[in-house]
This record gives C-alpha cells, sequence and structure tokens, in this order.
C-alpha cells in the first residue's frame, strides 16, 4: 500500500500553556492516534527554527529556519499508509496535532521507509505498560525534591516524559534501559520549569541541584530502589491525609500513586469525567493552601492514617472486583494496583497484621479473576468457577499474608473476611455452613 508523509508544523511552546488535566489529555490523545493500524513510524525533531542552508552567487549561506518568524516550525513527522492521497489527507485531519493549533502537510512518499525500529501501534502499547508502571514511581521521586506545594509542576514533567517518548521512540526505537530514559526526560522537564521561575526565591537554585545530582541516578541501583519506595509509601500516606476530603481520598491516590487517567478513574467509579477532575482539583488545592507535607505521622495519627490508607486500597481493590460492566480490563487493573499498594505498605516498617490480612482477602479474591467471567463476559458463580483456572501463585501469597495476620491478637473485618476467603480456597467444594462454622472458628480462636 502507498505510504505518505505527515508533517507536522507547531509553535515548540505549545505544551507549557496546558495544565496537567489537558497535557494528560493530549498525551492520551498522541498514544490513541498512534495505535491505529496504518501509522507505521514517526520522528521527532529539536524544538528549535533550525537553520538553512542556500547557494547565493555559487557560495553556501545558512539563514534563519524558514518558519522562525511565525514562530511554527517542523516538529517531527509521521509515515502513514493510505489507498490514495485523498484518503492520507483524511486520516491525518483525525490527528490531534490539529487540536492543539499545529498544521500538517501531507506528502507523498516516493519509497517505502523501512527505518523504524518498532511499528507505531507496538511502541505505544509498550510505553503505555511502562507509563502505567513507573509514572507513579517518578512522580513519587520528583515530589519529593520539588514538594507536594509544587505537584502539578510534578505531573507535568511526568506527562512530558511520556510525550517525548510518544514522539522519538517510534522513530529511535525504545532505548536500552527505557526507565532510566523516563526518569531522566521527567528530570529535565522539571528542571527547565524551575528555571523558568515556577518555584521563585532563593529555594529554586537548591531544587535544580537536588535535580541534577538525583537525574544521573540509575532506577535499577538498590539504594534508589529503596528510595523510591520509600517516596512511593510517603505519597500514599499524603493521597489519604485527613485534610483531604474523603471521597478524594481514593480518586487522588488512584491519579496520583496509581498512574490512572481521569476517564480510566470515572469508568471506575461510574462517575463523570468532569466531577473526578474537580474531585482533583480541590485535593490539589488542599494539599497546597493546608501545606501538606510527605512527612510520615506518628503515634496515634500514624495508626489513623493506616486505617484510612487500607480503606481507600480496600475500595479500590471492591470497585475492580465487584463491578464488571463495561471495560473488564480496566477493572483488573484495579484489582492489581491495590494489591500493589498493599504491598508496598505490608512490606514497609509500619507494616500491622490488618495489613496482611487485607492483603490476603486480595490475593485469595485476585486468584480467581480468570475463573470469574465466561468467553460472554457474564460472571460465573464460584460453586460454578473452574478451579484450575485459580492463580496459584495468588493463592499462596494470600496464604502467606494470612499466615502473618493471624499471628497476633489484632482481628479487624479483614481478618474474617481473609478467613472465609481462605477457606474457599482450601478444598475442590465447601459448603456454606461448612465456611460459616470455619469463620466463627477463627474469630473464636484469635479473641483468645
Amino acid at each position: 500500500m502507498p505510504q505518505y508523509l505527515l508533517l507536522l508544523y507547531n509553535d515548540p511552546t505549545w505544551y507549557q500553556k496546558l495544565s496537567p488535566e489537558e497535557m494528560q489529555k493530549a498525551t492520551e490523545k498522541y498514544m490513541a492516534w498512534m495505535s491505529k493500524p496504518f501509522v507505521k513510524g514517526g520522528t521527532r525533531l529539536a524544538g528549535d527554527p533550525g537553520r538553512v542552508v542556500r547557494a547565493q552567487n555559487g557560495k553556501p549561506r545558512a539563514t534563519d529556519g524558514p518558519y522562525s518568524e511565525t514562530k511554527e516550525i517542523l516538529g517531527g513527522s509521521y509515515t502513514i499508509e493510505a489507498p490514495d492521497y485523498d484518503q492520507a489527507v483524511q486520516r491525518s485531519l483525525d490527528h490531534p496535532h490539529l487540536d492543539y493549533g499545529g498544521t500538517i502537510e501531507v506528502k507523498t512518499n516516493l519509497r517505502n521507509v523501512n527505518g523504524f525500529s518498532r511499528g507505531g501501534e507496538e511502541t505505544g502499547l509498550m510505553l503505555e505498560h511502562l507509563f502505567r508502571h513507573q509514572s507513579s514511581r517518578i512522580l513519587a521521586h520528583l515530589t519529593r525534591l520539588l514538594g507536594p506545594a509544587h505537584l502539578e509542576l510534578a505531573e507535568e514533567a511526568v506527562q512530558e516524559s511520556m510525550l517525548r517518548a510518544l514522539q522519538v521512540w517510534p522513530h529511535q526505537g525504545m532505548p536500552e534501559n527505557a526507565v532510566a530514559w523516563l526518569f531522566r526526560v521527567a528530570h529535565n522537564a522539571a528542571i527547565d520549569a524551575v528555571r523558568r521561575d515556577r518555584i521563585g526565591g532563593q529555594k529554586s537554585a537548591a531544587v535544580v541541584a537536588a535535580l541534577n545530582q538525583s537525574a544521573d541516578t540509575v532506577p535499577d541501583d538498590p539504594d534508589f530502589e529503596a528510595q523510591l519506595r520509600d517516596d512511593e509509601l510517603r505519597l500514599v500516606f499524603m493521597c489519604c491525609h485527613p485534610r483531604i476530603p474523603h471521597d478524594a481520598r481514593a480518586v487522588l491516590s488512584l491519579k496520583i500513586a496509581g498512574g490512572f487517567n481521569v476517564r480510566e478513574i470515572a469508568r471506575a467509579f461510574l462517575a463523570d469525567d468532569a466531577a473526578i477532575a474537580q474531585r482533583l482539583v480541590r485535593a490539589r488545592k488542599q494539599i497546597r493552601d493546608q501545606h501538606l507535607t510527605l512527612d510520615m505521622p506518628r503515634g496515634a495519627e500514624l495508626k489513623q492514617r493506616l486505617d484510612s490508607v487500607i480503606e481507600v486500597i480496600y475500595l479500590m481493590f471492591n470497585e475492580g472486583y465487584t463491578a464488571h460492566e463495561g471495560e473488564d480490563l480496566i477493572r483488573t487493573d484495579l484489582c492489581f494496583e491495590a494489591l500493589r499498594l498493599g504491598q508496598l505498605i505490608a512490606s514497609s516498617s509500619i507494616a500491622a497484621p490488618r495489613v496482611d490480612a487485607l492483603m490476603a482477602l486480595m490475593a485469595l479474591q485476585a486468584a480467581r479473576l480468570p475463573a470469574r467471567t465466561d468467553e460472554a463476559g457474564d460472571l460465573i458463580l464460584l460453586e460454578d468457577q473452574d478451579r484450575a483456572r485459580w492463580d496459584q501463585k495468588l493463592i499462596a501469597v494470600g496464604f502467606r499474608h494470612f499466615d502473618r495476620a493471624i499471628s497476633g491478637d489484632e482481628v479487624s473485618e479483614y481478618h474474617v473476611q481473609a478467613a472465609i476467603a481462605a477457606t474457599h480456597a482450601r478444598g475442590p467444594r465447601i459448603g456454606k455452613r461448612s465456611i460459616g462454622r470455619q469463620s466463627c472458628c477463627f474469630t473464636t480462636s484469635c479473641s483468645r
């Protein structure tokens, strides 16, 4: 099929005018377009007008780029396939570049371009997977360096790393250490923002120095990994601060600590996108106005905050586990993000028996996810599920945390629910009366 070149022109500073929510929407639009089957690759150019070399009176002469007067430069290109030129133009009209004031020039490609190391769809999927699992780590790290008051700036830097990857990787291929690449680009974006006086006063120089010092740190370094886990833990506890409205804590945790976008969160809670966005705006304002910090609470306050964190994680898991209308994948992501956050707390120094009980409950329930629905997406009752499809690794994780949960004197509602889930996981068939008797025996023994 014929190939065509889309040349993208724009003001190189367009993304600086976007809010974090607008930046995220732009990223989502670019990723969706990159995943279209007719996109065969792309490249991103430096954000400067360049120089034009011409021959004048037989001598070469370099002048400013042809678009320097209008501040519109060639920012990149895409190679697409289309049956004919008119179809290529039609496909270009759907490009999100046009939504942000850019222009697109469509050229006929007279030769096949095979220099792209990965197709747009493959790169988009790999980047989405990477970003889902790394964005919260990068954000937590930058928030510690910039301070919670500049959470939005940190979010913008993380989104910038995503946009850069979308523009560069389809042409150059994924870097050898993709995670380190994302960290470095986010660091550089944060440094640029600070230097543009986004953080004023004498603090600016100190922040830039801290960012520069950590910019070259390899995420695989054991000490750095430990610091990242601590950063994430502190970020989760800040998201569940009592000064943040109760209905905003789970939403903020999913967005900030889970890497979910507004649309995904709205689907998970069966809410309107605008309502979720407003909750996030109010939560961020509370963080700024109340001068919330990443300091971990102590004493009685630690217990209360831990209860709030556990409640949010439990809600997050239930939203994924009990809602099977619509996007099943998003619900599954909710379950496993709740497991990840639960494990983050269970493996820390502030772990408590009720955290292990919650982890046991979630792992044992999540183990049944592959067998809970049929090919049509309808729910299958527990007694009718194919136990061979249950995830044995998750069952083992569940029992390991269950053993830790019952080692102390504490009994919580999560202990009771975990005991019921453990009873289901043992033995091929167990009646309701048996489950009730075993659960009663468990709670009685724990209370002695």
